[in-house]
């Protein structure tokens, strides 16, 4: 789902058409002035009811639950199951915008049990796909998809038609979240249908929207500009919305320009501005828009306008959470200002660029390593200071020895006992330098496993960046050669991570690494597979130098790979296994990668231009090994590495 898609996506709008409301003043001074005012039950219930709407939006919490606790203690309250729900609802509510999802599920599940009792059928489909609701903004896609489809059978047998509406579009977001786009059409195609069975309204705006984005993310953009014209037909009799007309003429804008069209985009993109410039409801589309146009006119070479709008979008950006919007303004301005020559505030931004992105995944990190390069600095000065004294000291040491066997030769025995009393004091100095030494080799160490710690951190980070660019990536050649440099990426910083986790800093122990590594690689292939992948491994265990374990590991790494990619196919019945050895043999060292999958009928399809083959074929011809392909029962690949001996 792209950044323009999450301006509105349907699983908020449910939120907003399911939050309870009775149409009152919600201002909490005047509610709470009214209520002193002893008016009667009914109003009364109406006026508790919105104050704890209106502590809740404000995210006061614990005034909310002291208020709910009170209309509990009403008898009108709980002789009236619909307002039992309603109370609850919108508890669960308060809690589920303050991020407690165990407790916002829980009085979901009461507000559906008392509508139940009430037999309120809108309102018990409504409380089911507000826990989906819930479950879907804390990531747990399984759970809120279940949720979604049991709400929409619900209204189904109720012929509910709005709800089923509902259902369809947050079906259709789970599905488009976890990349299977087709499904998500299918969904909103049909809530679509149903919601004009209910007539035109703002709703049907946003399914066509969504129903542009997924065609979009298929590169359909035939229908992707059919569905923003039928949602432009729409908004532009919105008068309370006026943003989401704005936002449709950005996806307008955004999909030419992605057809190629720039001038037609440039002036969508500038109509979607003049409406969203004056409105603060939508800086997510705002700052997509000025970005896009900041694009163009970098494209075109006009610097002087791409720096004006792109530092316009930086501006907004203080006003929003959204962090993959301030990376792309703060990349696109980087490049801006190094065509304007101006390398300096290039820099900065390339700075903040990194920052930031590194910011996201890992708090604190900058300022812990800066803390820790200065403590080290600050102890390599005094470190410094004390070697330039024994320096010193050791001139003058000799000095007085030359000084001293002048004097044996004039003074005899005089000057034999002043030489031999001057020797002991150099052993002295010389105990108290080995001292210091074997101090600055421990140093030296720790610095070691510093280095390697830094090093894994960096692989980490370039890791996570090519993650951030594999999802502004549309194209599905390109996220998957994105996705094969990251596994490639992390195959290297698990080295770095043994090394200085181990006791040696300089060799990696075989058993443990490429049995984490082989591990990594099965979960990361596995996730969206509905059959378990098997392993074997007989991996000995001894101890490898880093610059003999990095070309071994990277091979496993894309042996491993291309068995997860390629060998086996989904709904085959069988078990699928992934076999790895790695022995000593004499001198030589044996590694053999085989799978039970449909195997290679041509070997000449196996490598060729692929750049997994290519590093493959380049480190064993530089350990000059030989290669034996496995073609019984599945495909495998065996190496022999001759005198490739584990350190001793």
């Amino acid at each position: 789902m792209n950044c323009l898609s999450r301006i509105s996506v349907g699983v908020f709008l449910l939120l907003l058409c399911h939050a309870p409301s009775s149409g009152q003043d919600r201002d909490v001074p005047h509610l709470k002035e009214e209520l002193t005012k002893d008016p009667g039950d009914s109003l009364h219930y109406e006026l508790r009811f919105n104050l704890i709407q209106a502590y809740a939006n404000r995210g006061d919490l614990d005034s909310a639950v002291f208020v709910a606790r009170q209309a509990f203690a009403d008898d009108y309250t709980n002789a009236d199951n619909n307002r039992v729900g309603q109370i609850n609802y919108t508890l669960a509510y308060a809690y589920d915008i303050n991020d407690q999802l165990s407790i916002a599920l829980d009085y979901y599940d009461r507000a559906r049990q008392a509508y139940q009792q009430a037999d309120n059928h809108m309102w018990i489909a409504g409380s089911i796909n507000a826990m989906g609701t819930a479950n879907y903004f804390a990531g747990e896609y399984g759970e809120a998809i279940r949720l979604f489809l049991e709400s929409l059978t619900y209204a189904e047998e109720h012929d509910l038609i709005l709800e089923q509406v509902e259902s369809l579009i947050n079906v259709a977001a789970v599905y488009d979240e976890t990349d299977r786009t087709r499904e998500a059409i299918r969904h909103c195609q049909r809530a679509a249908q149903l919601q004009q069975k209910l007539g035109t309204d703002e709703r049907l705006g946003y399914l066509y929207i969504y129903l542009a984005d997924y065609y979009k993310q298929l590169d359909h953009l035939d229908s992707t500009f059919y569905y923003l014209e039928q949602a432009e037909g729409i908004f532009k009799d919105d008068d309370v919305n006026p943003e989401m007309l704005g936002s449709t003429y950005t996806s307008q804008g955004s999909a030419l320009l992605e057809k190629g069209d720039t001038a037609l985009a440039k002036q969508k993109l500038q109509q979607g501005y003049d409406i969203l410039k004056n409105s603060r409801a939508n800086i997510p589309a705002l700052l997509f828009n000025l970005t896009q146009q900041g694009s163009i006119a970098l494209a075109s070479g006009n610097t002087r306008e791409a720096k004006r709008l792109l530092e316009q979008a930086l501006n907004f950006t203080q006003d929003s959470e959204r962090h993959e919007h301030k990376l792309d303004i703060l990349n696109l301005l980087q490049r801006t200002h190094f065509l304007n020559g101006d390398l300096r505030k290039a820099y900065d931004h390339l700075a903040s660029y990194a920052d930031l992105a590194d910011a996201v995944r890992t708090t604190d990190r900058d300022e812990m390593i800066a803390e820790m390069q200065a403590k080290y600095d600050l102890h390599q000065q005094e470190k410094q200071l004390e070697i330039q004294r024994l320096k010193i000291a050791q001139q003058a040491s000799i000095r007085k020895l030359l000084i001293i066997l002048a004097a044996i030769l004039l003074v005899g025995i005089l000057g034999l006992l002043y030489f031999l009393r001057s020797k002991n004091r150099s052993n002295a100095l010389l105990a108290e330098q080995k001292m210091i030494i074997e101090g600055a080799l421990q140093e030296k160490e720790i610095l070691l496993k510093e280095i390697h710690h830094r090093v894994k951190n960096n692989l980490q980070v370039i890791s996570s960046l090519l993650s951030l660019q594999s999802n502004s990536v549309e194209d599905g050649v390109v996220k998957e050669v994105l996705k094969e440099g990251q596994d490639r990426v992390r195959s290297m910083a698990l080295i770095h991570q043994n090394l200085y986790q181990g006791k040696d800093l300089m060799t990696v122990n075989t058993h443990t690494y490429f049995t984490a590594l082989i591990e990594k690689l099965v979960r990361s292939y596995s996730i969206n597979r509905d059959t378990e992948i098997t392993l074997d491994l007989d991996i000995d265990s001894f101890d490898l130098h880093v610059e003999k374990m990095m070309p071994l590991a990277l091979i496993v790494n894309e042996l491993v790979s291309n068995s997860l990619k390629h060998a086996f196919a989904e709904g085959n019945g069988d078990e699928d296994q992934i076999s790895v050895v790695l022995q000593e043999s004499d001198k030589d060292l044996i590694l053999r990668v085989r799978d039970n999958g449909s195997g290679i009928a041509d070997l000449s399809l196996f490598g060729g231009k692929s750049f997994g083959y290519k590093v493959i074929s380049s480190f064993a011809r530089k350990m000059k090994a030989q290669i034996d392909y496995l073609t019984d029962s599945g495909f495998g690949v065996e190496m022999r590495i001759p005198n490739y001996l584990p350190t001793t």
